[in-house]
């Protein structure tokens, strides 16, 4: 017997979509955290941010790359840059650690 298909509301694809851009974590967790397949969340990153970039297109430069394109690179990119801040901002805290330990270890005979 199959199961019944779920029904989402536009309020919880956009949440998922905002969790996302907002988030460091991979799109495999994200949709097992909020129990969607990957297709779906696809499907809704594409409609949602689509949209989103048609309602702000005015009209100007409709000859270039596709905004829906530069919207998605864009997310993807704000994300990668997130990541890559949490990283920095760990090693800093890790180095900041190692610098007391060593300053202030009296039998720290380095110097």
């Amino acid at each position: 017997m199959t199961q019944p298909r779920r029904r989402h509301s536009e309020e919880f694809k956009q949440e998922v979509i905002d969790y996302f851009l907002s988030s460091a974590k991979s799109v495999t967790q994200i949709c097992r955290d909020f129990q969607i397949s990957p297709s779906q969340f696809y499907a809704w990153k594409k409609k949602l941010l689509g949209d989103a970039e048609s309602d702000r297109a005015s009209g100007e430069g409709m000859n270039e790359v596709p905004k829906e394109a530069s919207v998605a690179e864009l997310a993807e990119e704000v994300r990668r840059l997130r990541q890559e801040l949490a990283k920095s901002q760990r090693r800093e805290e890790i180095l900041k650690k190692a610098a007391l330990i060593l300053g202030n270890d009296p039998h720290n005979n380095m110097s």
